[in-house]
């Protein structure tokens, strides 16, 4: 399997879903955000990272924020742990012993079952404050000054 495979199978999830994709980065705006799955090559190899992110519209102006500019952050693989064969083996184009029909069936079931609902869930500020009220947003890095909104009751 190749990048311009790899990207394929990102399209053929999000897209049908309202995600639009700028280079690689697919994007879902909605009232509250922007939702984000960035696709990240190492450098150091043919290993390939997942981030998903939610640019919270209220705390900035971009239209298309890239994925670092995002006020919350997580890989895919450290909330989709319990996939087999995992994630990070089948973003791992170096790894042959994984055929590319099984690559892009573990990719597609966690884009589907992992990426979506985890977005899907934090597109709304109701449901982020909820979430963050209850501990239950997830293994994020989240900018204080996101923190500190949500923390808030308007």
């Amino acid at each position: 399997m190749n990048t311009k495979e790899l990207e394929r199978i990102f399209d053929e999830v999000l897209v049908p879903l309202g995600f639009r994709r700028r280079r690689d980065t697919w994007s879902k705006s909605n009232e509250d955000t922007i939702t984000l799955l960035d696709l990240q090559k190492s450098q150091w190899g043919g290993q390939y990272y997942v981030n998903l992110a939610i640019y919270l519209r209220e705390l900035g102006t971009a239209a298309a924020p890239a994925e670092h500019q995002a006020h919350i952050r997580v890989r895919l693989d450290s909330i989709g742990r319990h996939f087999e064969p995992s994630i990070a083996e089948a973003l791992d184009l170096e790894r042959t012993e994984m055929s590319a029909d099984a690559r892009k069936a573990t990719l597609t079931r966690a884009l589907r079952e992992v990426a979506v609902p985890f977005l899907l869930d934090r597109s709304v500020i109701p449901m982020l404050r909820a979430l963050l009220a209850k501990a239950e947003l997830g293994p994020v890095l989240i900018t204080r000054t996101a923190r500190e909104f949500l923390e808030r009751m308007t």
